[in-house]
């Protein structure tokens, strides 16, 4: 008669199964050498996506007079929308300094290394800062922020009749600053991947990962030396 397996081997079974999964699965969502992992481009893509909105929703704002009936409304959206990007700031940061995302191509020289990593801390920077002056703007009044209904950020001063206008001056310039800086990222980003052809966007896009090229004896490889 045939013995039915036990327990234990059901168990390491089980467990063999668990890890393999949990291995996929980390290296779905976090970076490799070549591109970015999901949570990174997930992050990088939806923060981006949400500033290019709140900077068009607070650009209309400016157009529109106090008894505008979208006037409460556009700013209610861009408050909430404002502490949402937030978070996803927040989590940006503290996700890159658990992943930190494939290394700078080798070729990339000291001026550019310097350049990338200086743009990268004042974006960093810049989305933090910009939804946090706008807070001080909001609870100038010692009033919370709603975010559609789902809860409060209360406010942590209390009321001030000058906080409003210093914070609103800063709020106004990191905006703009942060505006022509998203505007050089992503033209480097293309000339990247278009002229130099380096798949620097490709990396944050989610491309399959190049396989490596095999060179043929007695040929020269792309880069003009015989293999």
């Amino acid at each position: 008669m045939l013995r039915q397996p036990g327990l234990f081997p059901r168990i390491g079974l089980l467990r063999s199964g668990l890890k393999i999964v949990f291995i996929g699965l980390t290296g779905m969502l976090r970076s490799t050498e070549n591109r970015y992992g999901a949570v990174s481009r997930s992050l990088h893509w939806s923060i981006a996506g949400l500033w290019v909105a709140l900077f068009a929703l607070g650009w209309y704002m400016t157009e529109i007079s106090y008894y505008d009936a979208w006037y409460k409304r556009a700013f209610d959206w861009h408050k909430g929308v404002g502490v949402l990007m937030f978070g996803l700031a927040l989590a940006r940061l503290i996700w890159s300094r658990l992943d930190r995302g494939p290394a700078l191509l080798a070729e990339t020289s000291v001026l550019q290394r310097v350049a990338v990593h200086s743009s990268h801390f004042v974006l960093y920077a810049m989305t933090l800062l910009i939804p946090i002056s706008g807070y001080f703007i909001s609870t100038a009044d010692g009033s919370g922020i709603d975010v559609f209904g789902w809860f409060e950020v209360p406010a942590l001063l209390p009321p001030s009749t000058g906080r409003e206008e210093l914070a609103g001056t800063l709020h106004y310039y990191l905006a703009f600053g942060t505006a022509y800086l998203v505007v050089l990222h992503a033209l480097a980003a293309l000339k990247h991947q278009f002229v130099d052809r380096d798949g620097t966007l490709s990396r944050m896009l989610g491309s399959p990962e190049p396989k490596p090229s095999r060179a043929i004896p007695g040929r020269a490889n792309p880069k003009g030396h015989s293999a």
